[in-house]
């Protein structure tokens, strides 16, 4: 199929797991996967030709902000992709907003995640959807988007994806961002996906790749889901 995977390893892992994980994954077509691993270990995946992804950026351009990281600072390494707005970072909208509006002035490629908090009726998930997407792409030009769809009490819950639901909505995301008028737009699905349920998501047509969280630790678990995207 060859759909995007995009690997969000969050803190997970130390230096000598990550080097494990390195070899394991070298000499394999890696072509279709993002990485984005802890901010400390991303040189290591730089060094290995990889497409890497920062997990977070900060809102702010520079200055006295302990532990962030900007999106100066990013480009300088030539990332190419910044997650944006993950529940875990628990971002305000209007935060979301900014931190998309940096990507779009520094030639980044934001993934951005969007999602209900509960789950609820299919018209009330389109709704807050759409809200979400109104104000995070107010104003904005982007030539390339990724959108992460992202239910957060799916994220690591382990519970069955309903397939029906799920078709439906990247469906309506599908169709809803053409009005934001930005030439390539891509779409994914992210919460609790692992080598079991992958084949069943992806096979969905409106849906261009999936962001992976914990299974994408295991490197044997990951190169089997790569073996079916």
């Amino acid at each position: 199929m060859n759909k995007l995977i995009v690997a969000n390893m969050k803190m997970n892992l130390n230096k000598q797991e990550i080097d494990s994980y390195l070899k394991e994954i070298e000499n394999k077509d890696l072509s279709n996967v993002i990485f984005c691993p802890t901010s400390i270990y991303i040189p290591y995946f730089l060094k290995k030709n990889l497409t890497v992804g920062i997990q977070n950026i900060s809102r702010f351009i520079n200055g006295s902000h302990t532990g962030q990281i900007s999106i100066k600072q990013i480009s300088s390494l030539k990332i190419k992709y910044a997650i944006i707005g993950h529940s875990e970072t628990k971002n305000e909208i209007d935060e979301i907003h900014d931190k998309v509006k940096l990507c779009s002035e520094h030639n980044i490629i934001p993934i951005i995640c969007i999602g209900e908090k509960e789950d609820t009726k299919l018209e009330i998930k389109e709704k807050i959807l759409e809200e979400q997407l109104d104000i995070i792409l107010k104003d904005i030009k982007l030539d390339k988007v990724i959108i992460a769809y992202e239910p957060v009490w799916m994220i690591g819950s382990n519970k069955n994806i309903d397939t029906f639901t799920l078709h439906h909505i990247s469906n309506f995301l599908k169709n809803l961002v053409k009005k934001y008028k930005m030439n390539d737009i891509m779409l994914l699905y992210g919460g609790s996906v692992n080598r079991l349920n992958i084949k069943e998501i992806l096979s969905i047509d409106s849906i261009d790749g999936v962001l992976v969280g914990n299974a994408s630790l295991d490197v044997y678990q990951l190169l089997e889901m790569i073996e079916v995207a």
